[in-house]
């Protein structure tokens, strides 16, 4: 067992220091692997192009108005964000796609988050690296720990990003409309009616 977890540490090691250089190098396939924990798709009445500048120019911007996340824009209409080192998060990564929407009504934006996995394996390799049961129990309750801790600031962190609201500012003109509170695209609601998702006011 105790070789087994050696192993598994070791592994859990390589696959935290791979994780990390691949989400602060903003490489495109690995922002887009796995599932993603929130998915929405927020139609405007703008063409293709002028999406891409809007949100180009979005996160160019500097001052109070400017996008609170790193960025770097991929394949042309593809937009990767993250936190910057400095903050406190747990370092989700974000992908926001442009395509052209159905019939006449314009772009279509598609905005996903996916998680940082790797500390979920360094947690598990500490969990199995101790063979008694005493120190198992402490573990299992550190194992816990970790995963509550994860958990909370997942949730706090998908209520941050909901919605980019600097983003949506900017691509308000272009007809975008977004709840605010749950990310629900409002496109073709009236200003003032409810989110159908969750009730909020418009």
């Amino acid at each position: 067992m105790l070789t087994v977890a050696l192993l598994l540490a070791m592994v859990s090691f390589a696959t935290f220091v791979a994780e990390t250089f691949l989400y602060f190098g903003f490489v495109k396939w690995y922002y887009g692997a796995g599932p993603a924990l929130n998915s929405q798709c927020w139609q405007t009445r703008a063409s293709r192009q002028e999406v891409v500048e809007a949100i180009d120019s979005a996160r160019k911007r500097r001052g109070k108005e400017r996008l609170k996340l790193a960025s770097k824009r991929r394949a042309g209409d593809v937009f990767l964000l993250r936190f910057r080192w400095w903050d406190l998060s747990i370092w989700s990564r974000v992908m926001v796609r442009v395509v052209e929407g159905p019939g006449s009504h314009g772009a279509v934006i598609g905005y996903e988050v996916r998680p940082f996995v790797s500390p979920a394996m360094v947690a598990l390799s500490v969990l199995l690296f101790f063979e008694s049961s005493r120190l198992q129990l402490l573990t299992v309750g550190y194992f816990l720990v970790v995963v509550l801790m994860y958990a909370i600031g997942l949730w706090w962190e998908l209520r941050k990003l909901r919605g980019l609201e600097p983003l949506r500012r900017e691509l308000a003109g272009l007809g975008l409309a977004v709840c605010a509170k749950c990310g629900y695209d409002r496109f073709g609601l009236q200003p003032e009616a409810v989110c159908p998702e969750c009730g909020a006011p418009g």
